[in-house]
């Protein structure tokens, strides 16, 4: 997405944020060369041979905005206008749209040094006029004035009154000439007199405009406790505007999923110095990598010394996703720039209930767990806040360890599994993973035990309204290739 500037008059600047057309590319993976003939592999033959794990990923989501020469947007493009290529290499566009009706976040800018004092006027009007024109319930603005300062007159909102009101309070600075731009803290070098045009873009671009996911969420739901896939999509438009800034993906990828595998496989290890393997392993679970890390390791174990094993990843009823979510494509994040996976989920505008395990509100599991739940290679099940907070006291007064109130969810998992075993019946050995200790969660606990933490339920109309938002955005991105 990028920031077009629109001039309604002559120094009348408005930014505005857009996003046009939509484009999915199929990852292609190319094939490894083979060998030249008579080439010997270069690998010791004392080695162990590497192991090396390939992801393949289905789709990737492709942003672009085009314009022609005068940096207008050329409306009415279909897929067979272009072509995607990787490392040179033609790619297959598999889903195509055109996204027109997004939310739109925009700026004002008006110069009020005294080489404005006979358009400023008119320009007050065209900028009000372009308001009431524009902007939607949906939309919002703010609107800043320059000269030797840089003014926010009105930050953003969709009132157009305010809009309005504050276009109209603006005066010529009448004690400055209309010297050269440049004056002030922005990053444009700066000279010792001066209309501040570059300090107020860059107010308005990065300021501003930086925070546009967040802000964007704020505005459909003012009381919105946030998720998530917001906080991603916000982490992913900061780091988009910093060349110098990296994003870690989160817990729900199967990178990250397979690098907490270390936590496995030392398990594993420990397990097998006390003589002895675990019938069950419990984990929390948000997007999955906790519970991955633990149980992907036994799963295989178990697979190599034939034995049976049941992994149970243990989640929060106010965020069901594999108890009660779907098993289709979505994204990760709110801004829409991951890449569309299939997985089990809610759907990414889904907010779940504030509770304090924050670290299971994520929408969906990750790919992989997905595809065990779906293969029935993990058990999954749902605890509510108050049983797991039980189950934590209960924990810390036996064990003498606080869990965190993610990690009490196991726990409240691993009780309620152990309970239902028949007391005739051979002994249970189960693995609990805690994940986090509760040391800064311990007011939390006080509240519970002073009957002070209400029941958090699922908001049914909302999760329902998500769901149907998920299944309309799979058939949206199958209708493409059903039409071929």
């Amino acid at each position: 997405m990028q920031f077009n500037r629109v001039r309604p008059v002559s120094m009348a600047i408005c930014l505005v944020l857009c996003s046009c057309v939509w484009i999915v590319a199929q990852a292609q993976n190319p094939p490894a060369p083979a060998p030249a003939q008579g080439q010997q592999s270069q690998q010791p033959a004392n080695e162990e041979p590497l192991q090396t794990f390939t992801a393949e990923v289905n789709v990737v989501n492709l942003f672009y905005n085009v314009k022609d020469k005068h940096g207008m947007l050329i409306p009415n493009l279909t897929k067979d206008d272009f072509s995607v290529l990787e490392d040179g290499k033609p790619q297959t566009i598999k889903y195509f749209s055109a996204e027109s009706n997004q939310p739109l976040t925009l700026g004002i800018m008006i110069d009020t040094s005294a080489s404005q004092t006979r358009v400023l006027t008119i320009e007050q009007e065209a900028c009000a006029t372009f308001l009431r024109q524009v902007l939607r319930q949906k939309d919002l603005a703010f609107v800043i004035n320059f000269d030797t300062d840089v003014n926010l007159d009105q930050d953003f909102t969709n009132n157009v009154r305010d809009l309005t009101r504050a276009l109209n309070k603006m005066q010529i600075n009448a004690g400055m000439g209309g010297g050269p731009p440049g004056l002030g803290g922005g990053p444009i070098p700066t000279t010792p007199r001066g209309t501040l045009l570059y300090d107020a873009i860059f107010l308005a671009a990065d300021e501003k405009l930086k925070t546009e996911v967040g802000r964007k969420a704020l505005k459909e739901d003012t009381a919105a406790t946030g998720t998530m896939a917001v906080a991603t999509g916000e982490a992913l438009a900061l780091a988009s505007e910093d060349s110098e800034s990296r994003f870690a993906v989160g817990s729900g990828e199967n990178s990250v999923l397979l690098h907490q595998t270390v936590i496995g496989q030392e398990a594993v290890s420990q397990m097998a110095q006390l003589g002895d393997f675990p019938d069950c392993v419990f984990a929390c679970t948000g997007a999955g990598s906790n519970f991955g890390g633990i149980a992907l390791p036994f799963l295989g174990a178990a697979e190599d010394s034939g034995r049976s094993i049941r992994l149970v990843a243990v989640e929060s009823t106010a965020c069901p996703k594999l108890t009660r979510g779907r098993y289709l494509y979505d994204l990760s994040d709110a801004l829409g720039t991951t890449p569309i996976t299939k997985v089990y989920s809610l759907g990414s505008s889904y907010v779940p209930p504030p509770v304090y395990a924050g670290g299971l509100r994520h929408h969906s599991a990750g790919p992989l767990t997905s595809a065990m739940y779906a293969d029935g290679s993990l058990e999954a099940m749902a605890i509510d806040q108050l049983t797991s907070f039980g189950a934590g006291m209960l924990f810390c007064e036996t064990e003498g360890i606080l869990p965190a109130p993610e990690a009490a969810h196991a726990v409240a998992g691993m009780l309620d599994v152990v309970s239902r075993h028949p007391r005739q019946g051979a002994p249970l050995v189960v693995l609990v993973n805690i994940s986090g200790h509760g040391l800064l969660d311990i007011g939390a606990y006080r509240s519970f035990a002073a009957g002070e933490i209400e029941p958090v339920t699922v908001d049914e109309a909302s999760l329902s309204q998500s769901l149907s938002a998920l299944e309309e955005f799979n058939q949206s991105i199958a209708e493409p290739a059903e039409a071929r």
